[in-house]
């Protein structure tokens, strides 16, 4: 009887010892389940949310910057072209110049040659305004 209740005993000292490896096995699972479900969450965030954020901030700066390019362009082109029925503004899609000439909308090539010149002038010059604004690292000058 002694020698099956020692062997009982170690039997149950053994199952014991599985028990606790089993419940630290368990334990490291349950956090790994956490880690996983939270990862899962970031990836669901990041499949769903983060492109409409990403297209709402680069909306928010490319219209902040074609709002400052537009008024250097109108600056620039007032300096350059005396006419007072032409005006410029700039299309904040696509940042091509919208011409109105006497209030309608005309296009390009209805400007004489020294008024496109003075547009592409003023564009060229608007744009490197905004670069140098914005970003002083780039170098548009020598």
């Amino acid at each position: 009887m002694e020698k099956e209740l020692s062997i009982l005993e170690t039997d149950f000292q053994n199952i014991g010892i599985k028990l606790s490896n089993a419940q630290d096995a368990l334990k490291v699972k349950e956090e790994l389940k956490k880690s996983l479900e939270y990862t899962g969450s970031i990836k669901t965030w990041i499949t769903n949310h983060f492109p409409m954020l990403l297209k709402d901030i680069e909306y928010t700066i490319l219209a902040t910057t074609a709002s400052q390019f537009n008024q250097y362009l109108k600056e620039w082109f007032r300096a350059l072209v005396e006419e007072e029925n032409i005006d410029i503004q700039i299309d904040p899609e696509n940042f091509h110049p919208i011409i109105n000439m006497d209030g309608y909308e005309s296009p390009f090539n209805d400007l004489s040659r020294g008024e496109r010149s003075a547009l592409s002038l003023a564009y060229r010059l608007a744009l490197n305004k905004v670069i140098n604004t914005k970003h002083q690292d780039v170098k548009t000058n020598k």
